[in-house]
């Protein structure tokens, strides 16, 4: 925290509890909150080796597998996340620091949130690209060109 920083050079005065407050909140928080929204705007990163020529029904077959192989392995963290989660929420746990007690239990729900949302977004791309093994064609590429967004045409050549 930059007011931490100019605060204790300047006027020998930290914020209190700056430490325990990034650690307990700010980092879960910046790694687990974002996954829904990485995973909504395929944001992943991805190795395309031998995929970088593929369109189509193959890509989306590839991509598919993916989706289920993530949402399998999400569900597999889920699962004892959500139980420490509440086991820390009903125990109250808390960090003692110098000055007070920081309650961080409502921290333990950042990850199993994050996973959640992240399966989520896993199951409406699996829906897709089943489309596209389908049918060889995206619907989501449809919307996104109609709104001239062909980023996100999940990987699919519409040509």
């Amino acid at each position: 925290m930059a007011s931490d920083v100019v605060l204790k050079y300047l006027f020998n005065a930290p914020v209190p509890m700056t430490l325990e407050l990034v650690a307990a909140y700010f980092m879960p928080a910046i790694c687990f909150l974002p996954l829904g929204n990485v995973t909504r705007t395929e944001a992943h990163l991805e190795v395309e080796l031998f995929t970088q020529g593929m369109a189509g029904r193959p890509l989306a077959a590839i991509k598919l597998f993916g989706c289920v192989f993530g949402i399998i392995y999400g569900i597999y963290m889920l699962d004892p996340a959500i139980a420490q989660a509440i086991k820390m929420t009903g125990r109250g746990e808390y960090w003692e620091a110098a000055t007070a007690h920081l309650p961080v239990w409502p921290a333990r729900w950042f990850f199993p949130l994050g996973i959640g949302l992240m399966i989520l977004w896993l199951a409406l791309l699996a829906v897709s690209h089943v489309f596209v093994v389908l049918t060889g064609r995206s619907p989501i590429a449809r919307e996104m060109s109609k709104q001239g967004d062909t980023k996100h045409s999940a990987g699919i050549n519409h040509d």
